[in-house]
């Protein structure tokens, strides 16, 4: 999620992206030695607050995974994530895409006969 150009992720996320546990994520925000960024803020799911969930910047914690070595894991989510620019024409226009081709009906599977 964006909001005045600040990509927001909530602990899930950024653990995917970090190549963490959700589980590793709480225990770095929970404690301060670690150096992990502070949460921007909560989204209240209801009346009972721990089950809230609390959102981060991304570039912040991005900047906090470089600087403790999980540079492999964001490398391989931006590489993943990444979405190239299709290929111009000559003209300058961008080509349609290519037709998907069908695919053949998955092969059905006969039951066994059960012996009498």
């Amino acid at each position: 999620m964006k909001i005045a150009d600040r990509e927001l992720v909530l602990g899930s996320e950024a653990a995917r992206r970090l190549g963490l546990s959700r589980e590793r994520i709480r225990q770095l925000a929970a404690d301060p030695r670690q150096g992990f960024p502070a949460p921007l803020g909560r989204f209240s799911t209801g009346g009972d607050p721990r089950g809230d969930r609390i959102v981060w910047d991304w570039d912040e914690v991005e900047r906090w995974g470089h600087a403790h070595g999980h540079t492999a894991a964001l490398a391989a989510w931006r590489d993943a994530h990444a979405h190239p620019a299709p290929p111009a024409q000559t003209d300058g226009s961008v080509p349609a895409p290519e037709p998907a081709e069908p695919s053949a009906p998955p092969a059905r599977r006969r039951r066994a006969a059960r012996p009498a």
